[in-house]
């Protein structure tokens, strides 16, 4: 009797899991056609100065990923120039 217990739980958890397993891939399909078609279009939105010199608390991190997106494109064309023969 225990042993049927045991069982019925094992299935259900390998269930859940099999679920959940299943249920992320097609999230994961969405974000590589985003990333792809963010690669494709390399144009990013004109930043704006902040609203009468506000400074939003955000703003250091907007800086920090402009920052990042910059010098990965530096790195990249660098890395490309040197290729060319």
């Amino acid at each position: 009797m225990n042993a049927f217990f045991l069982l019925i739980v094992v299935a259900i958890i390998g269930l859940a899991l099999w679920l959940q397993k299943h249920a992320e891939t097609p999230h994961d399909a969405d974000t590589r056609a985003a990333v792809e078609l963010a690669e494709v279009n390399p144009t990013s939105p004109a930043r704006s100065p902040s609203p009468n010199g506000q400074v939003s608390p955000h703003s250091y991190m907007k800086r920090a990923l402009d920052r990042a997106r910059d010098v990965r494109d530096a790195a990249r064309t660098q890395t490309q120039q040197a290729q060319e023969p």
